[in-house]
């Protein structure tokens, strides 16, 4: 009984090892049949030629979705620039004696702070000399846009020399309490 289990056991390897052969056979006589048509080379530049398509359409894409994503924020700081305009246009609507003097632009980045700046030369006399108005004998507000405290007083000693008479007498974060006084 053993005999015949083994001869069993043995022949169904047997046939196992022949299916296999015969199937990698087979496979490799339908692989070569295949290759050795015409349209298998035409097929094969087809897909080449897509696969480069594809490969460029996707790197497309990614560029498109980058520069969407800068017209978006470029957008939304519009937006937020043409608030602000509305705002200081409803402001000065509502304040129609009130003078608005700015130095630099809301840019993204940028904070808002608020000067106090006079004329000595105009407010010792009482009296304009030459092309600076009469209303600087009185503090005049002045709005600055800039990154920094340092950066906002460089502007404003900039545009209003002390040379000419300007003086800076206080610079301020709306909100809070004055950040500093630039007295001498």
């Amino acid at each position: 009984m053993l005999e015949r289990f083994l001869e069993a056991v043995l022949l169904c390897a047997f046939f196992s090892a022949a299916a296999y052969v015969t199937g990698r056979l087979l496979g490799a006589a339908a692989v070569s049949l295949i290759e050795r048509n015409a349209d298998v080379d035409t097929i094969r530049m087809v897909v080449a030629r897509r696969s480069g398509l594809e490969r460029g359409l996707s790197a497309r894409v990614g560029d498109r979705r980058k520069a969407m994503a800068e017209l978006d924020r470029n957008i939304k700081e519009l937006v937020r620039h043409r608030s602000h305009l509305e705002q200081k246009a409803t402001e000065a609507l509502e304040m129609p004696d009130r003078i608005l003097r700015t130095i630099g632009e809301p840019v993204k980045g940028a904070q808002y702070y608020l000067a106090l700046v006079f004329n000595k030369y105009v407010s010792s006399a009482g009296v304009s000399k030459g092309a600076i108005d009469e209303a600087w004998a009185a503090a005049q507000e002045v709005e600055v846009w800039a990154k920094t405290l340092g950066e906002a007083r460089v502007e404003l000693e900039r545009r209003y020399q002390e040379s000419q008479g300007f003086k800076i007498t206080s610079l301020v974060e709306p909100g809070r309490e004055p950040v500093a006084f630039l007295e001498d």
